[in-house]
């Protein structure tokens, strides 16, 4: 059986299963499940998340706005990247971005100097405002907006959610029970506390932090004093030292795959 054959058959079985292939977060693997409760878990999500659903077509709109936008501000997309025109910094024919969801299997040298001027500032604050404002997309025949939060897929929405998250860190440190905060350390979305109140005191910060920030916060406590954060265990000695000791940590759903080493891989990516 050829390639072609096997690929019909796979076709055909998940069709007449209601079934649907999708990729795992963080590179895990493939998924197959129902295609309904795929569908299901993805309006859940919008639920939960404040997305609603457009009723009108909002490319058009947004490519008004795009246009005049580009232009006012290509000298100073000039002054980041020489060869950017006209002609290149928009796409032709735009299309709404698709959204697919991705199953979570797992728990939770060179630089270039430039000046900018006032007008630049005010240009680049422009572009950061029209590219998060393209934060619609489409789910299975239907048009979605997030009412908030960053675009998904975008480039720019991870730099803009670590300044976020940047701003938050400062409010928290001064907020009631902040005190007890002996140790505060943040990779991305995850963080590394310790913590030296007690648990009801730990439980009251957390409902603080939920309450005034659009973010939402959960809490992973340490067992028998020990905690995984990352790819590392962490262990906290209880003796005269209280120091910490540090072991690799592997996610029950890691697949431990990696690269051949006679792999292609692009070297300037």
């Amino acid at each position: 059986m050829n390639n072609k054959n096997i690929q019909q058959n796979i076709k055909e079985k998940l069709n007449n299963n209601d079934l649907i292939i999708t990729k795992a977060d963080k590179n895990a693997g493939l998924v197959i499940l129902n295609k309904n409760l795929y569908i299901e878990q993805t309006l859940r999500f919008f639920e939960d998340n404040n997305i609603k659903e457009l009723k009108n077509n909002p490319m058009l709109s947004y490519n008004g706005k795009l246009t005049p936008t580009l232009k006012n501000c290509l000298p100073t997309l000039q002054k980041l990247l020489a060869t950017i025109n006209k002609h290149t910094i928009k796409e032709k024919n735009p299309r709404i971005p698709v959204l697919y969801s991705m199953i979570k299997l797992h728990k939770p040298d060179k630089k270039n100097y430039f000046q900018l001027e006032e007008e630049d500032v005010e240009n680049i604050i422009s572009l950061i405002k029209l590219i998060t404002k393209q934060n619609f997309f489409a789910f299975w025949d239907k048009l979605y907006i997030m009412a908030n939060g960053l675009p998904m897929g975008s480039s720019l929405s991870g730099v803009l959610a670590d300044i976020y998250m940047d701003f938050i860190e400062k409010q928290i440190m001064i907020i009631p029970l902040s005190e007890f905060i002996v140790f505060w350390r943040r990779y991305v979305d995850d963080v590394f506390c310790i913590w030296s109140g007690n648990e009801k005191d730990l439980d009251s910060f957390l409902e603080i932090l939920n309450s005034q920030f659009n973010v939402k916060f959960t809490l992973e406590k340490a067992i028998d004093n020990t905690i995984n954060f990352l790819d590392l265990r962490i262990q906290l000695k209880l003796d005269e030292t209280y120091n910490f000791e540090f072991d690799i940590y592997r996610k029950p759903t890691s697949t431990d795959v990696i690269l051949f080493l006679m792999t292609l891989i692009i070297l300037h990516i």
